[in-house]
């Protein structure tokens, strides 16, 4: 997937990040040991993190600040991050750590089994299914009001790139629009319309699906913090690759991709049972220790 391709900040950033890449290939091959593929959305967010190791920075906030820096500390945050890539990664869980509100009671989790799991018909498999689903945009019938309640229920969410300020849904949304009201509909589906590939598509709405069941098994739950999609999927998928794979959990970068299409031909169920793992790892509650 493209990284941000309607933000011209994020391209200016990405061709820097390719330029300081390759001179560092040349000068310091060490630095990209063990690295078999660099994600440039990754890596600013890693930048992003070793600028602001104290600080929840806004990630729209942080691309402004990115972009706005002169070429050579770029260069030298580049090196930074390749020099110290697993303590920059650390730190990025620990910013993916979402907290409950002090008013909460904590979090009844929901088990999924594969009673819920539809038939295949005519997909060969479940990635297959996913293509199938996402091309089609077909959604339940309660599920607009269920992506308002979870918006309702957290500081927001963000469907996609978590540096796209175009794909949020701010909880301030819910008091200017109703429960069920069309506008909200509306804005829901213009965001999942930019999802780029169906099985992607496809794939956001199941964790939204879990995510509204959830809010709905926890009604007091507030949740402090913005959930972004790309998080809880994306640690989801590292959890599920660590459980198939319990040798090879410490090399989960090197077989990411692997991982990630594992996790697409998972039927709905495990992937739901994994969002599941996923919420419930990253939420926090803020009176406990998160080291």
């Amino acid at each position: 997937r493209q990284f941000n391709p309607d933000d011209l900040r994020a391209q200016i950033l990405t061709q820097e990040l390719i330029l300081n890449l390759g001179l560092l290939l040349r000068s310091h091959p060490e630095l990209f040991e063990s690295m078999t593929l660099i994600r440039t959305g990754q890596l600013l967010q890693l930048i992003a993190v070793r600028l602001h190791p104290e600080t929840r920075l806004p990630l729209n906030a942080a691309l402004d600040e990115l972009v706005n820096m002169a070429p050579h500390k770029i260069a030298r945050a580049v090196r930074d991050v390749l020099t110290h890539f697993q303590d920059a990664k650390d730190s990025l869980i620990q910013r993916d750590l979402m907290h409950v509100s002090s008013e909460s009671s904590g979090m009844v989790t929901v088990k999924f089994d594969n009673g819920m799991d539809p038939d295949l018909n005519e997909a060969d498999n479940w990635h297959e299914w996913r293509t199938i689903q996402g091309s089609l945009g077909r959604y339940r019938e309660d599920f607009f009001e269920g992506v308002w309640d979870i918006t309702n229920q957290s500081a927001g969410v963000v469907i996609g790139d978590q540096w796209n300020p175009k794909l949020r849904l701010d909880q301030s949304l819910c008091a200017d629009m109703t429960r069920g009201e069309k506008l909200f509909k509306d804005r829901v589906e213009h965001i999942l319309n930019k999802t780029p590939a169906p099985d992607a598509h496809q794939l956001y709405v199941e964790a939204l699906e879990v995510l509204m069941l959830i809010m709905w098994k926890n009604p007091e739950l507030r949740i402090a913090d913005t959930l972004f999609l790309d998080v809880i999927i994306g640690h989801a998928v590292r959890l599920a690759w660590q459980k198939r794979k319990p040798e090879l959990s410490e090399s989960f970068d090197r077989y990411r991709d692997i991982a990630w299409k594992q996790f697409y031909l998972s039927p709905p169920s495990e992937v739901a049972n994994y969002i599941m793992t996923a919420l419930a790892y990253l939420l926090i509650n803020e009176n406990k220790d998160v080291s």
